[in-house]
């Protein structure tokens, strides 16, 4: 068990090594943290206001929004039959609720991006071992295939740890200091159980079709290859954020009593998707496990 786990840590320090020579990771959580920044920024929201205040007489709801230019203004209309609008808002501070969602929905998009780059620049790391012909020194060194993929994938995604937990200050910095507070709680549970989830799932896929090639070039045609499935899932996850979003009135808006269920429950919705990527990438996992082995006998 010991030798195993020394055996993983000497492939994390080496991919570790590997990958800040290629800066792979840095460019990668370098251009989530600038596309985040420009998404989050005015010119996006150019065209759209900012929800300050909320109330609420039966069924009658009137909401006062904060223009771009900086004018006030107010709405009244009905809630229809059968719309579960968020009561709660009247009793909590509106324009950081519409502030935190406005940014957690902006993610969404964020992580298609994310995966695609993953997919994309992550590929290679396998076959890089081909054309440099470390394979042979590790064939020669007593290293089980599972530590070797273990390796490999867990140095990506201590990479990725660091690389976008920096970038998260700095979009969350920036959307603050544009648009004003937002709920830091919130936007960290997201960041945690589902960006991050996300983001290991898509760069150990990556990693482990990486394998099936010996090059580069054919690393990167198996990468991309799977990007219309990833964009189509991608676009189902953006209209189910939008249809999360509990600021404005959706028949499929689930009921809450509060915001902090409300939260819970945002984050819970997104955590059931993040556990269908987890299955796939285990079955990756163990199905590239299986070729290595069919390979090496």
């Amino acid at each position: 068990m010991m030798t195993t786990l020394s055996q993983i840590g000497g492939m994390i320090r080496y991919e570790a090594l590997m990958q800040f020579r290629r800066r792979t990771l840095i460019l990668i959580a370098a251009f989530f943290t600038v596309g985040m920044i420009v998404l989050n920024s005015t010119l996006l929201r150019s065209s759209l206001g900012v929800v300050i205040d909320v109330n609420i007489d039966g069924e009658q709801v009137t909401t006062i929004t904060r223009s771009p230019s900086g004018e006030l203004l107010s709405e009244t209309t009905t809630i229809p039959a059968g719309v579960n609008f968020p009561r709660w808002l009247v009793d909590v501070d509106v324009e950081m609720v519409s502030n935190t969602y406005a940014l957690l929905m902006g993610f969404i998009p964020g992580l298609i991006v994310l995966t695609m780059a993953c997919l994309a620049m992550l590929t290679e790391i396998i076959p890089l071992d081909y054309r440099f012909k470390v394979d042979e020194l590790l064939q020669a060194a007593p290293l089980s295939k599972a530590a070797y993929l273990a390796g490999k994938v867990l140095s990506v995604w201590l990479g990725l740890t660091l690389g976008l937990s920096f970038g998260a200050v700095l979009i969350v910095a920036s959307a603050w200091v544009q648009f004003g507070a937002v709920d830091l709680w919130l936007t960290a549970r997201f960041w945690v159980l589902v960006i991050l989830p996300i983001a290991f799932v898509a760069s150990g896929i990556a990693v482990l079709i990486g394998g099936l090639a010996k090059t580069r070039r054919a690393a990167l045609f198996i990468g991309i290859a799977p990007l219309p499935v990833i964009v189509t899932y991608g676009i189902f996850l953006l209209v189910r954020a939008v249809m999360a979003n509990l600021i404005f009135m959706s028949p499929n808006a689930p009921a809450y009593d509060s915001y902090a269920a409300a939260s819970a429950g945002l984050i819970s919705s997104y955590g059931e998707t993040v556990l269908t990527f987890i299955a796939v990438l285990v079955a990756v996992w163990i199905a590239l496990w299986g070729v290595f082995r069919v390979r090496a006998a």
